[in-house]
């Protein structure tokens, strides 16, 4: 009978060890940057919305529980992905922060909740500054936490009224009164001012509620009314440099107009690119036409639209522009954000004409409701939500801005819109990891001024789970991310006789044989399917694998385009006249190239297995492997019952490495770099004793009194021992320190001996025996 055990990615942050934490950030930090990446450098986004939302949300929740694991590029310390190496770049006056989300009444209230908690904080920690400045190092600090409590508390309106309510020891209201007489005399510092400026603080806040545009996000800036540059969000510090596709742009001038107000020396406006629906349409249909892949979304088509190098690309694409905000400016300055709108709006930049004032948080979900409701549906470009700001910018300045996002303002996001359509048929796709997804290709239908004909289904267990079936009356909802998906099916209307679906026994890409992992189906073909071609190879070639220098991303795809990779024993086939013949190839890049391919020739066991890409075959593990198995024709002899004897591989690890050389395609291509001089090499059984520990598993949790983790780790390895990653009945010994948490007591009961450090010294300084 298997225990059933946590596994960290379901596991609440207060239930994990600090290890837990780190390896869950960790894998969430690598899953968020590879989606960045898709997002904002590829415009071609893999993950609905939500998804994505929701993995950033569990790395904000595990670093707020362990704030020593936060580090300066964590997904949630930054916005967005690096800018693309093609383009120039540009670094933002101020930065281009993302949004906090609401997804319903109450988070706006909590929103509003934290702005006055914020507000309350600022503001009595200036009066917990001047009173550190006049006491100096003076041992004070209980009568000010005194005076401070009631303040925050709003219990007090000024600070003789404070002093009336404090109680009959004169000696104390002495005190009190020499402080205010020396705040003021000394500091020039009058505490009833500073009190009064905190307990407004409650008072209803102004906000400003406008349409959250679902386009791209750009900076432009003016230097004495002259458009002199413009930049993509990028990481939020510095953009790609867009200048000349932003001037194709009809509806961005490029010369202010000051005939109604003047225009500022310097002035930096954000704004978001978008596309009309309509246009959407037309460009759409232009592209199936000429046998072009549709855009899936208007906000890809704008994002991809002004990533081009080529501007008269981007000038023949209808885009069109909302400015948000100012980022940096000269000269006089409007104190509300709604009256920087005004004034950029008189200089002919357009704004949204939907952008609302009103005070009170209460008033301001109205409004987002409103928008959502009522104008959303009116609209002919899209909207994904309502912004809410405070309008006051010497709010905003005092609020200020955590990590990656303002305090002084948020995203609350639309519901989904959902329609009824027809599923007309069932296609199966690879992709780029092996995965076999199925795709619904629908009956055309508007789903927020967008017409619908695709939209996922996932894996197979959802189709049965919904009892899919094609012919079938279904509801769509749409993501506003890749693709829609289908939510629900309606069963009166099914036609009779209608059979399910069953996913496909062989790649439909290379033929390979299909295997079933959890609740997805995978291609085997991992080395030769042209799916997961480009993945293999930026794997293969990485510099823990085969560390191949100069294929780059690109460089891949224009050998790949080329004809001249198929599959990574190709790479060692490369010919030099082959690859000059292509585009910004050069003598010293080829040679380059050719002599790290060349270089790469002689890998040590472990990386080579690395290097195959083998699903959940991580470095770690390929080093046990190698350890374990000391030759590749070994490893490929294995069978699952005698992989999982090893530490860490369980029975889908250990089923996905017998599956990959039990695929005919992966052994040919196994033996095509073998022809083309890679070395398999071996690793020499050891005449010396292999240590007193050997074939022990150990595994270590908590922190340790003297040695770090890593080091008791290298001891251990160095007597033989093999160490662990996660509590099974294959673990030795479990290396207990402080703070062990749950894996202690999960060894406790697998009946696992627990040691301290102490004893760990002991036992690997023991005899044999």
């Amino acid at each position: 009978m298997t225990d059933s055990i946590k596994t960290p990615e379901l596991m609440t942050p207060e239930l994990m060890t600090k290890d837990e934490a780190r390896a869950e950030a960790e894998r969430l930090a690598v899953e968020i940057e590879e989606h960045n990446r898709h997002y904002y450098i590829e415009d071609s986004p893999v993950i609905e919305d939500a998804d994505y939302d929701a993995l950033m949300q569990r790395l904000i929740k595990i670093e707020e529980a362990f704030p020593e694991l936060i580090t300066p590029d964590s997904p949630t310390q930054r916005v967005g992905a690096p800018p693309s190496r093609e383009f120039k770049t540009i670094t933002h006056s101020t930065p281009m922060l993302s949004l906090a989300n609401a997804f319903r009444e109450q988070d706006l209230i909590d929103f509003d909740k934290r702005v006055k908690k914020n507000l309350r904080a600022e503001r009595c920690k200036i009066i917990t500054d001047k009173l550190d400045e006049l006491y100096g190092n003076e041992d004070k600090k209980a009568r000010r936490t005194k005076l401070l409590s009631s303040i925050k508390k709003a219990e007090v309106t000024s600070f003789d009224e404070w002093l009336n309510i404090l109680g009959a020891d004169e000696k104390e209201k002495a005190f009190f009164r020499e402080t205010k007489q020396r705040l003021s005399k000394e500091l020039s510092f009058d505490i009833d001012n500073a009190i009064e400026h905190v307990l407004e603080s409650n008072s209803e806040i102004e906000y400003v509620v406008e349409p959250k545009m679902d386009g791209s996000a750009i900076e432009l800036v003016y230097e004495d009314g002259i458009l002199v540059t413009a930049a993509t969000r990028g990481d939020g510090s510095t953009g790609e440099d867009v200048t000349a596709n932003i001037k194709t742009i009809k509806t961005i001038p490029m010369n202010l107009d000051s005939s109604k107000t003047p225009a500022p020396k310097r002035l930096t406006v954000r704004g978001e690119v978008f596309i009309p629906i309509g246009d959407f349409e037309k460009i759409n249909q232009e592209r199936i036409d000429s046998n072009e892949e549709p855009f899936a979304n208007p906000r890809n088509a704008a994002a991809g639209s002004l990533r081009q190098l080529d501007p008269k690309v981007t000038a023949a694409r209808p885009l069109d522009i909302f400015c948000y905000g100012v980022g940096e400016q000269t000269g006089s300055k409007s104190e509300k954000h709604s009256d920087s709108l005004d004034h950029i709006s008189k200089l002919k930049l357009k704004t949204n004409p939907f952008t609302m004032v009103i005070s009170g948080i209460d008033n301001a979900f109205t409004l987002c409701t409103r928008l959502e409701n009522n104008i959303r549906p009116t609209l002919d470009y899209e909207i994904d939500g309502a912004v809410v700001k405070v309008n006051s910018f010497a709010l905003q300045k005092e609020l200020g801005q955590v990590a990656r996002s303002p305090r002084w303002a948020i995203a609350y996001k639309f519901k989904e819109e959902q329609k009824k359509t027809v599923l007309e048929k069932i296609e199966v796709q690879v992709g780029r990891t092996g995965a076999l997804t199925p795709v619904a290709h629908l009956r055309a239908v508007k789903i927020g001024g967008v017409t619908v004909t695709r939209a996922t289904l996932h894996n197979e267990d959802q189709i049965n789970d919904l009892v899919l079936r094609v012919g079938d009356d279904v509801i769509v909802e749409r993501a506003g991310a890749v693709i829609p998906k289908v939510v629900m099916v309606v069963h009166d209307t099914r036609p009779h006789g209608k059979e399910l679906f069953h996913m496909p026994r062989l790649c439909p890409e290379c033929g390979s044989h299909v295997v079933k992992t959890g609740s997805k189906h995978f291609c085997t073909g991992g080395l030769s399917c042209p799916a997961q071609l480009k993945r293999t190879i930026r794997h293969f070639t990485t510099k823990r694998a085969m560390d191949i220098e100069g294929l780059a991303d690109k460089s891949v795809d224009q050998l790949i385009e080329a004809g001249l990779i198929k599959d990574v024993a190709d790479i060692y086939y490369l010919k030099k006249e082959d690859i000059l013949a292509l585009d910004r190839w050069g003598e010293l890049s080829t040679d380059n190239l050719l002599a790290s391919i060349d270089a790469s020739k002689t890998p040590t066991l472990d990386r080579l297995i690395y290097a195959l890409g083998i699903g959940s075959v991580g470095d770690q593990t390929a080093v046990a492997l190698a350890r374990e198995f000391q030759s590749l024709p070994a490893l490929m002899e294995a069978d699952e019952q005698r992989l999982q004897k090893l530490a860490d591989i369980g029975p889908e690890t250990s089923k996905n490495i017998v599956n990959f050389f039990n695929e005919a395609r992966n052994k040919d291509v196994l033996e095509r770099l073998q022809a083309a001089g890679v070395v398999f090499p071996e690793i020499k059984a050891s005449s010396e004793p292999k240590g007193r520990r050997a074939g022990k598993v150990f595994l270590f949790t908590g922190t340790l009194p003297t040695l770090r983790r890593e080091e008791a780790k290298a001891m251990a390895e160095a007597a033989g021992a093999v160490v662990a990653k996660s509590v099974t009945g294959k673990v030795d010994y479990l290396v207990a320190g402080d703070k062990a948490g749950s894996k202690y007591e999960k060894a406790v009961k697998l009946g696992i001996t627990i040691l301290n450090e102490d004893e760990f010294r002991e036992m690997l300084d023991a005899p044999d025996g």
